[in-house]
This record gives structure tokens, C-alpha cells and sequence, in this order.
């Protein structure tokens, strides 16, 4: 028992003498972390960012290497036909038509006149887009707008002119009629009837009427200034023809009852199919081949 309370008497004497020590000693490391608290409350939502900005279009990818150029020859055949449409076989009535050839992308123009045979060639021509104009004295021209040319080769392409005709209409009136048709039903109609005159011809010969645009108060076959046209065939030795036009055609032309339609009357070279082309414009035929003088008539739309 005496040696156990020495020992408490040697513990006590350090506990009082480290307890009357001022001098502070180095901080201690940090004791571990306090138990978890209660949970905090929810924050408030935050605000939506922007929109993003548009991208940028992506820029056009370049265009592909052109095709080869090549080369190679443009050929055909030139046929004249008279004021009856027939087909004039002559070698001098077929030589010496102009051809014009013009290259639509570097302007350069090219020339040449058909054979005695009525042909014509044009050598060594680059691939390109091109125009023809064939023409002759006397007769109505043609132009071909863009012809495409590949190159590499002989391409063919015809031509046919008429002859200009040296006669004109003398006369012609214009009267709205209504005319039953023959047969089952006996439809009555309308129509505007023609009537006229021209020289008599021992061939025969042709007449086209070109007819006015609605609201206009003239018409003539400049491209643009018609909305139809109409031919009629005078037999040979004949000098009076005769045209009834349907007025429901004229309706669907734009035409309404008590408008005043024009006319104007020309003859035609015989082959109408021929010295004529489709202009780009418009998407009318153009008719090259005409008399100098129309004869111009009206008639009042029932």
C-alpha cells in the first residue's frame, strides 16, 4: 500500500508543475472533423444561361473542272421551198444561202454559204453553245438559238426556207355569225367568219390570220402582238378563201362577249413549216416568210 501512494504523490507533483508553466507551446494538429449537422435548405434554382450564337453558314464548295473541249464539225442541208410548198430541186434556186454561225459565249461569228447541193459545213468548231441564222434573198430567214455543240464529232442539223411571197390579200371582212353544225345534235356555235381575197395562183397558195391580243386595238405577227393565228389553203386557180374561227376559242384566249377582235391577213409561203422559228421570249412561232401587207379587220365577240 505505501509504495502504490508514492507513485500517485510523484503524478500529482508533475501535473501541478506543467499546470503553473506560461510559455504556449506549438499548435497541435487539427482534430478530426465534428459529426454531420442537420441538412441545409435547397438553394434557389439559378437563372437559364443565353442562347447560344447562330453558326456561321458554311461556305459553297467550288465547282467541279469544266468537261474537255473538244472539237469537230457542224454540217447540214438547206432546202428551199416556193410560195405553193413545194421543194424547190435546182442547184442555182440552191446555192449561195448565208450561214451565219455565232459562238453564244465568246461572241465569235462565223460565215459560210451552202453548196450547189444546199449544204453547208462548218470545220474544227469548239464545244459550245451556239446561234445559227440562215438566210437567202427572196426568201424568209431562220434562227436557231442555242444549239448545243459537244465536240468530237459531226453534228447535223437542216434547215428549210420558204419563199417570200411578191402577192398580197386585196380584201377580207370579219363578221360574228352563228353557224348549227351538220349531223346528230345540230349544235348551233358562234363563230367569227372570215372571208377574203387574194391573186389566184395556178399552185395554190396560203393564207395565215393573226389574231389580236385582248385589249389591243390593232394586231400584226410581230411576236408579242397576237395571241393565235390561223391559215387557210386557196386551191390553185381560187382567189377567195374563208376562215370560221370558233368564239369559245377566243374566250379561252382571254376574249369576252362585246370585245373587238383584230385581224390581220397575210399571205404565206406554201410550206409554213418552213422560215420559221420559236422565239425564246415569248414561246411564239415567228413566220419569216410573209406578204409585205396585211389586210387588217375587226369583229365584235358575241
Amino acid at each position: 500500500m505505501k509504495k502504490v501512494f508514492i507513485k500517485i504523490s510523484v503524478l500529482s507533483l508533475a501535473l501541478l508543475v506543467a499546470a503553473s508553466c506560461t510559455k504556449t507551446g506549438p499548435t497541435g494538429p487539427t482534430g478530426p472533423t465534428g459529426a454531420t449537422g442537420a441538412a441545409g435548405t435547397n438553394g434557389t434554382n439559378g437563372t437559364n444561361g443565353t442562347n447560344g450564337a447562330n453558326g456561321t453558314n458554311g461556305t459553297n464548295g467550288t465547282n467541279g473542272n469544266p468537261g474537255p473541249s473538244l472539237t469537230g464539225n457542224l454540217q447540214g442541208v438547206v432546202s428551199l421551198f416556193d410560195v405553193t410548198g413545194t421543194k424547190q430541186l435546182s442547184a442555182t434556186l440552191e446555192a449561195g444561202d448565208s450561214v451565219i454561225l455565232t459562238n453564244n459565249s465568246t461572241g465569235t461569228v462565223l460565215r459560210t454559204a451552202t453548196s450547189s447541193t444546199g449544204s453547208y459545213m462548218f470545220s474544227n468548231i469548239s464545244t459550245g453553245t451556239y446561234s445559227i441564222t440562215v438566210s437567202k434573198a427572196s426568201y424568209g430567214k431562220v434562227l436557231a438559238q442555242g444549239v448545243q455543240f459537244a465536240g468530237g464529232g459531226t453534228a447535223d442539223r437542216n434547215f428549210a426556207l420558204s419563199v417570200i411571197p411578191t402577192t398580197n390579200v386585196t380584201s377580207a371582212i370579219g363578221v360574228d355569225t352563228v353557224i348549227t353544225a351538220a349531223g346528230a345534235g345540230n349544235v348551233a356555235e358562234n363563230y367569227v367568219k372570215l372571208r377574203g381575197y387574194a391573186p389566184a395562183s395556178a399552185g395554190g397558195s396560203t393564207v395565215i390570220v393573226f389574231v389580236s391580243v385582248p385589249g389591243a386595238s390593232s394586231t400584226n405577227s410581230t411576236v408579242g402582238n397576237f395571241s393565235t393565228n390561223y391559215t387557210a389553203t386557196l386551191s390553185p386557180g381560187a382567189s377567195s378563201f374563208k376562215m370560221n374561227i370558233p368564239t369559245a376559242d377566243l374566250y379561252d384566249f382571254g376574249f369576252v362577249s362585246g370585245n373587238t377582235v383584230y385581224f390581220a391577213v397575210y399571205v404565206v409561203g406554201g410550206n409554213t413549216s418552213a422560215s420559221t422559228y420559236v422565239d425564246w421570249t415569248t414561246g411564239q412561232t415567228v413566220y419569216t416568210a410573209l406578204s409585205s401587207t396585211p389586210i387588217n379587220v375587226s369583229a365584235i365577240v358575241q
